[in-house]
């Protein structure tokens, strides 16, 4: 199978992610707002993971196939 969008861009969005829905929740906002945004997690970044990492990670599938 061919990748194709975002799959075939090689993104690596980070390791840890919290439920949207959640965390609107958790911070009293309005979650009909968040139904229409078509998001289902939140990518959170870790102590350990900057730019640099998250760009490596994206290129590791490239460089070794």
């Amino acid at each position: 199978m061919v990748p194709v969008g975002i799959e075939a861009l090689n993104v690596f969005g980070g390791t840890a992610y919290l439920d949207v829905m959640q965390l609107a929740e958790h911070r009293k906002l309005d979650t009909a707002r968040f139904e229409n945004l078509l998001m289902k997690e939140k990518t959170v970044a870790l102590p350990y993971e900057d730019p640099i990492t998250f760009g490596v990670n994206a290129a590791k599938r490239l460089l070794i196939g």
